[in-house]
């Protein structure tokens, strides 16, 4: 007969783990910690008041190693960070033999030290810069919309908050009014607590009163994040947010030597400000900047051209037409060829489109418009080339 082993799955046992061997010599785990552990830190003292009473506070170079690698891998609620504690080999490097910080130390000291935690990216960019990482080439900038934990409810100017309060006094009169008619003693009661709610509400819209009287009409301000602004993210949907702007080198380690939070809806003129943030950290000047078509304005290349600096991004006109809702497809205008020794443009039915005038516009102030009127009255495929209301097709 066949003998086995005895196989007990309620046994409990212990695993022994040596991290030493476990990660490879050059994982991010042991790179952050070698950083952190040569960091100045005295700047963080000053934060706390433990030194003759009150318990030990945790390690600032654990908790500056926990945050960082959290970044690195895109971790950024404390929760999510405390979750990764019992059985992530790179968090337990970092965490060495002492006891892992909760969800609220994470969350706190992060909030505590957002000046520190700042210049502490940037000493790692010279650090970057020293050991030769940070490739002074290009400079690729880029940004993003970050939603504040505020709501769009909570935000008005003083013309919607004067309509806000005249709601509301409409409101409180109807429920006086129900309240004085009330039959019984329970509908009485239910319109003295919707009283109460209104009240509330008002003593609400009378601190927001307050918040407004130094800003213009139109100004559009956050009760919860008075900081925060009203912004648009890519898809249309409109948020009470930031705008982050991140400047990268475009070298081997893609280092990230600028990091800036903005209060512009738009990106039009933070193209220079993190590009000399990014010069300032890197300790260099980069030889050219990139920039997507949200930052390239005629005012932004005027002024680069006078600073004698380079940029590098896409013609707004022409990322519109290429990338915008109308004319796509066959007759989109990156499919129109121009022709530089006849100073014409080609159409995809290879119609010549001739200069006709110049012309004015927010972005420039010298556009150039060619078309060929006869041309288009003759084509065949005019209705998918010309917009509804047009009778030519122009190229700007």
């Amino acid at each position: 007969m066949a003998k086995y082993q005895s196989y007990n799955t309620g046994q409990q046992y212990y695993d022994m783990i040596n991290l030493e061997k476990e990660l490879a010599q050059d994982n991010r785990a042991r790179i952050i910690k070698e950083i952190v552990c040569n960091l100045g830190l005295s700047i963080f003292d000053k934060n706390y008041n433990n030194d003759e009473k009150g318990a030990k506070a945790k390690d600032v170079r654990m908790m500056l190693g926990i945050l960082f690698l959290a970044h690195v891998r895109n971790v950024t609620g404390s929760r999510s960070i405390e979750a990764m504690f019992p059985n992530d080999l790179e968090f337990k490097y970092i965490i060495g033999g002492g006891n892992p910080p909760d969800d609220s130390t994470i969350r706190h000291f992060r909030r505590r030290h957002v000046k520190e935690l700042g210049k502490q990216f940037a000493t790692i960019v010279h650090i970057g810069s020293a050991l030769g990482m940070i490739d002074y080439g290009a400079l690729a900038v880029d940004g993003t919309k970050i939603q504040a934990y505020a709501s769009l409810y909570e935000t008005k100017n003083k013309r919607k908050l004067k309509k806000s309060i005249k709601f509301l006094s409409r409101k409180m009169e109807r429920a006086l009014e129900r309240a004085d008619n009330a039959e019984t003693d329970k509908e009485r009661k239910e319109f003295n607590k919707r009283i109460d709610n209104i009240e509330k509400r008002e003593s609400v819209l009378k601190k927001f009163q307050e918040l407004l009287e130094d800003c213009s009409d139109d100004e559009n301000v956050n009760r919860v994040d008075p900081d925060a602004r009203l912004m648009q993210k890519s898809d249309g949907k409109p948020i009470i947010g930031y705008n982050a702007q991140a400047g990268v080198e475009c070298g081997e380690h893609g280092f990230i030597v600028s990091a800036e939070i903005s209060q512009n809806a738009t990106d039009e003129k933070l193209l220079e400000d993190v590009r000399d943030k990014a010069e300032e950290n890197a300790g260099g000047e980069f030889d050219v900047t990139l920039g997507d078509s949200g930052y390239i304005t005629y005012d932004t290349m005027e002024k680069a051209e006078n600073d004698k600096k380079d940029i590098l991004g896409p013609d707004r006109m022409y990322d519109a037409d290429r990338f915008g809702n109308n004319k796509k497809g066959k007759f989109a205008k990156s499919k129109f060829t121009y022709d530089n020794e006849n100073d014409c443009y080609i159409c995809p039915e290879r119609q010549e489109l001739n200069f006709h005038h110049m012309m004015e516009s927010k972005s420039s102030p010298l556009i150039f418009v060619y078309h060929n009127k006869i041309a288009c009255a003759k084509c065949k495929n005019a209705n998918m080339c010309i917009s509804k209301n047009g009778k030519y097709r122009s190229i700007h």
